[in-house]
């Protein structure tokens, strides 16, 4: 056996482990959803770290796995998180990336 194939098929066996875990992973998650009543408040740190995972896995995923919140939801926490990260007052930003003569540069 070459390595071409030994990689090949150690690659298809990390593969559908990886795959069957995911599959476990979901059904015992919607059994779990189906035993709660109720809204499930989330924390700042809790939405942030859904929004992050479901933006890199991207909506046509997110509808498969996602359970708890909608996916345009997740989604939406993630442009809310980069709008937050680039939101930066004029006179910051004038400060922080321009050279005022006079001061000190901050850089």
């Amino acid at each position: 056996m070459d390595w071409k194939h030994l990689l090949a098929y150690i690659t298809g066996t990390v593969d559908q482990e990886l795959l069957l875990r995911n599959e476990y992973l979901v059904t015992e998650n919607r059994m779990l959803r189906n035993q709660i009543k109720g809204r499930i408040r989330l924390s700042d740190g809790e939405r942030k770290a859904l929004a992050d995972i479901g933006q890199k896995l991207g909506r046509q995923a997110l509808k498969e796995v996602a359970t708890i919140v909608k996916p345009d939801t997740i989604l939406g926490w993630h442009r809310k998180l980069v709008a937050q990260k680039f939101d930066l007052p004029i006179k910051d930003f004038f400060e922080h990336a321009v050279y005022l003569p006079g001061r000190k540069n901050p850089v």
